[in-house]
């Protein structure tokens, strides 16, 4: 007997969407900030403002996803994070953001995966240290112009080169 009620999928005709988690994994990540500052209002104490800044973060693997990191500008991470785009530390060790535009700005993150403060049963991402991204091509041609440039105080033995010190 054939069962006449199967239906041969054709697809996602429908636009729907992919199902993203929450958060993603903690881990090490290239940030690249995507989008101005949003300041929001906070649900819990409308007195308390908050700041959303948009960034794309990419691991090891080329897997990207988008991060919302919130902060007050209170925020440790917040003050590095405007240090690595460009920002100046003045008096009273405020720091001011640059003149020009930081959107697409790179610097590196150790990201976690944490419960949320309100709901256990639901996941965040937060950031936990951040430090400067140096390409891996731009760090060779900096080793390379080191080296060029110290050759006379420090001369390369060729024949020495790849040999044991003892």
């Amino acid at each position: 007997m054939v069962d006449e009620y199967v239906i041969d999928p054709q697809g996602n005709i429908d636009g729907i969407p992919d199902a993203l988690p929450s958060a993603f994994p903690g881990g090490i990540y290239l940030c690249q900030l995507a989008k101005a500052i949003v300041q929001r209002t906070s649900r819990f104490d409308p007195t308390k403002p908050y700041y959303e800044w948009p960034m794309i973060v990419q691991d090891t693997k080329g897997n990207k996803f988008d991060f919302l990191f919130n902060f007050s500008p209170k925020s440790s991470i917040f003050r590095e994070i405007l240090k690595l785009a460009g920002g100046k530390e003045v008096e009273n060790d405020i720091v001011k953001p640059p003149q020009t535009s930081v959107i697409g700005k790179f610097f590196m993150a150790d990201i976690i995966k944490r419960n949320q403060k309100n709901d256990k049963t639901k996941f965040a991402n937060e950031i936990t240290k951040v430090w400067a991204y140096e390409h891996k091509e731009a760090t060779a041609q900096k080793i390379a112009d080191d080296i060029k440039a110290n050759e006379e105080e420090f001369p390369i033995d060729e024949e020495a080169e790849g040999q044991p010190d003892f």
